[in-house]
């Protein structure tokens, strides 16, 4: 299991199961426990690392790109996913981790 580390264009959701529809990329970090994120609309706002779940994807943003620049790169989640449980999250990963083995071993 691989540890997420806090970086930039790291793509986070909020700690609170009601509000993970929402996707943020940590545009700058400001210390060891706060950073500053910016949402698909373009706000950014001030929060702390504990109130964040970190995903694994990272996109490539810098520091001193514009709040549009930003906004183009965060990836639009797709309806079905937000409104999946663990479980079906689980077996879609799972068949997903299935299908590229077989494509691997098959040689594509």
């Amino acid at each position: 299991m691989a540890k997420n580390f806090v970086q930039v264009g790291r793509l986070a959701t909020p700690r609170f199961l009601a509000q993970r529809n929402i996707l943020y990329v940590i545009t700058d970090i400001q210390d060891d426990s706060m950073v500053i994120v910016q949402d698909a609309q373009g706000t950014r706002k001030l929060v702390s690392v504990k109130s964040l779940h970190l995903m694994d994807d990272v996109v490539e943003i810098h520091r001193d790109m514009s709040v549009e620049e930003v906004s183009k790169k965060i990836p639009q989640q797709k309806e079905e996913e937000v409104s999946e449980n663990d479980f079906e999250r689980f077996k879609r990963e799972l068949r997903t981790e299935i299908e590229e083995e077989v494509l691997r071993s098959r040689g594509f």
